[in-house]
């Protein structure tokens, strides 16, 4: 399992992350994409971030499931309209 952390930009206009995130994020997975959990992180510096949970056979594989759930919650779900997903990354943590 990895954790995918998603930076996302406000729209031009600014303005917070609209609630329910999570849940619309859950809405939009499949069992294919082996979402486990959402986090949100609305009032993350410099930028808000979602943690997402994803059962994948590798870092790079989560990523690209993690890129696709936004995109699929970010086009059916118009307080999302503007919002801009700048990095989907595995964080690599040092011992």
């Amino acid at each position: 399992m990895y954790l995918v952390q998603l930076s996302v930009n406000p729209p031009p206009h600014g303005g917070e992350l609209p609630g329910g995130i999570r849940e619309v994020i859950a809405a939009c997975a499949s069992e294919a994409d082996a979402l486990e959990h959402v986090s949100v992180l609305p009032f993350a510096r410099p930028r808000p971030v979602i943690g997402l949970f994803l059962r994948a056979a590798s870092p790079a594989l989560a990523e690209e499931s993690a890129r696709c759930l936004w995109y699929k919650a970010a086009s059916s779900h118009p307080p999302l309209v503007g919002w801009e997903l700048s990095l989907a990354e595995v964080p690599l943590l040092l011992p």
